[in-house]
């Protein structure tokens, strides 16, 4: 369904001609310097900020509310779940920045610097902060593993609580990062028509409960090793092509993000989902940069929503939690299965969330309303922060007062307050180094600078 959207210039030969990436004609060009120059003076795609601050402050909102109100909790599982559409709103958000952002790198290494410095400094020091204060003993590896955000392919123990979609940002920079320094990024988008097929075309290899419980059990056998080197070939011809000495070079990263994916302690179904929201926003990257057609994007973006509902609906794994009282009599119509009315969330919560995220970013991307104020782009700015801070937060301060709304209040607030603290004192001060252990590491390449690269990738296809 998915492939009928994606062009004949890609290699795909049984594909539309009309349906393909636009061709980097001069006014793109002039587009892709003047993006560079735009990063060059440092600033910022200011609706990106608005829409941080938006997943940010859903996912502190579902954190604090759950802990504070049980009712809230309930309808977050079987109505609408604010802490997923801030998570999944976040990985579109890097699906577009990373591939937008990559090119100010001439080298792996120095994207590597970049990267490290801007993300796993104030982790370190979240860390640092849970294991002074909370009394609990942590072996050395799970220490490690959670430093490094890597902590998924080890175990399910999260030192600090919202750290784990860290681990999916790796896979991403490792994906993003193979296919632009292969020079290989357009081609990428074979591999976004395919992603939400994944379940259906794993449905057999792969049981229910490794599909949606833990994946860590997954490969143990020579079968399951099979199917995770079959994925890696695939993805990485997918990416290098048919040249034999660029599979070569791509192979060890996708064999690499094939385990990452299929080994950790989420479900398959929940990783491939996830992948398949950081490739919604590549979408949104090709279509910024005049690669994409904006009905070819609405398509895309129409079949990705469709592709989420069928999939949920296929491969619905419901789970139980404790339901209240009225929330039982009123979702009662709503159960797939009547006889586990108010023990199992609906098939259809957890698609209707995503399929928001992606529905307020598409609102943010082609209208900005709202999304450029000062407040919400300050808050977007010191986003990363709040989303690594609040947790440590809310589950180290007691209840303010007796009211419990005036605990939610005084805890965002905090937060907040805190997270520009972490901002100023730790995240932008070891950015800023990132940034310049990676002009050093340019030195040492190279490769010609973002527009000229992007000019002559693009013109020699």
């Amino acid at each position: 369904m998915l492939a009928l959207a994606v062009g004949k210039p890609l290699g795909c030969g049984l594909l539309p001609q009309d349906f393909r990436l636009m061709k980097l004609d001069s006014a793109a060009v002039k587009m892709t310097a003047s993006q560079d120059q735009a990063e060059k003076s440092g600033s910022r795609l200011k609706f990106l900020d608005g829409l941080r601050a938006i997943a940010a402050l859903s996912v502190v909102g579902q954190h604090a509310g759950e802990l504070l109100y049980p009712q809230f909790f309930g309808w977050s599982i079987t109505v609408w779940r604010p802490g997923q559409f801030g998570v999944f709103l976040f990985f579109i958000i890097s699906g577009f920045v990373i591939p937008y952002t990559i090119g100010r790198y001439r080298s792996p290494l120095s994207f590597a610097f970049g990267r490290f410095f801007r993300i796993f400094p104030l982790l370190a020091a979240a860390t640092a902060f849970v294991l002074l204060t909370s009394g609990q003993d942590y072996s050395l590896g799970v220490i490690v593993a959670n430093l490094f955000a890597v902590h998924l392919f080890f175990t399910n123990i999260n030192i600090v609580g919202s750290s784990w979609t860290l681990y999916y940002e790796l896979i991403f920079y490792v994906l993003i990062g193979v296919a632009f320094f292969s020079n290989r990024l357009p081609n990428s988008l074979r591999v976004i028509s395919v992603i939400p097929l994944l379940p259906l075309l794993l449905n057999g290899s792969i049981s229910g409960d490794l599909l949606f419980g833990s994946a860590a059990k997954f490969v143990h056998s020579w079968e399951a090793i099979a199917v995770v080197l079959a994925f890696s070939v695939i993805l990485a011809m997918a990416i290098a092509g048919h040249a034999l000495s660029s599979l070569l070079k791509v192979l060890p990263f996708a064999v690499v993000v094939g385990f990452l994916l299929f080994h950790n302690y989420r479900g398959i179904f929940y990783n491939l989902t996830l992948v398949q929201f950081f490739a919604i926003g590549v979408l949104y990257y090709f279509h910024y940069t005049k690669r994409l057609a904006t009905r070819h994007l609405v398509m895309l973006l129409i079949a990705n929503a469709v592709m989420i509902l069928i999939n949920f609906r296929i491969f619905y794994y419901p789970f139980e939690w404790p339901a209240p009282q009225p929330l039982h009599d009123w979702l009662a119509p709503y159960f797939v299965d009547a006889d586990k009315v108010g023990r199992l969330a609906p098939w259809w919560t957890d698609p209707v969330t995503y399929i928001c995220a992606i529905v307020v970013f598409s609102f943010g991307y082609f209208f900005r309303y709202g999304l450029e104020g000062r407040v919400i782009t300050w808050l977007g700015m010191i986003s990363y922060s709040i989303y690594i801070v609040h947790s440590v937060i809310i589950h180290h301060l007691p209840q303010i007062t007796g009211s419990r709304i005036v605990t939610f209040f005084g805890w965002m607030a905090i937060s907040v307050v805190v997270s520009w603290l972490t901002y100023r004192l730790i995240e932008d001060p070891f950015h800023r180094l990132g940034r310049l252990a990676a002009r050093w590491a340019d030195t040492l390449s190279d490769r010609p600078p973002r527009h000229e690269a992007a000019v002559a990738e693009m013109t020699a296809r």
